[in-house]
């Protein structure tokens, strides 16, 4: 239940944002009396989405100008992520480590096969 629950808020702030683009876009349209803004705030708004969507993770990690390890560099943080993933019946997400000196830790992915988990190095290092 839980899982449906995440999809529904993702796609529900995507159709937020590309409503929001179309009503500016209807704004301008109707002030400038040129349709065709509607259309170009259309289409900006289904490839934001569409990027939004399929690089979630990316944009996230980027952010926090974070980097993989290898079980070889954090063996405690594969152990604990492997576990975990095990015991909830899920693929292993991949691990990544942000340079952060305030302990914390989120998981990204647009679904279970492209699941992250980021920990800050402070967390890392517990």
């Amino acid at each position: 239940m839980h899982h449906h629950h995440g999809r529904l808020r993702t796609a529900g702030l995507l159709a937020f944002l590309f409503a929001l683009l179309l009503f500016v876009g209807a704004i301008v349209a109707y002030f400038t009396n040129a349709p065709i803004f509607l259309f170009i705030f259309a289409g900006v708004g289904l490839v934001s989405v569409a990027i939004s969507y399929w690089n979630s993770d990316k944009i996230a990690l980027r952010a926090m100008k974070a980097y993989p390890v290898s079980r070889e560099q954090a063996p405690q943080l594969y152990q604990m992520v492997e576990e975990l993933a095990h015991r909830a019946q899920q693929p292993v997400p991949r691990i990544y480590i942000a340079p952060s000196p305030t302990p914390n830790a989120f998981a990204t992915g647009r679904n279970p096969e492209n699941g992250v988990v980021c920990f800050t190095e402070a967390f890392s290092t517990c």
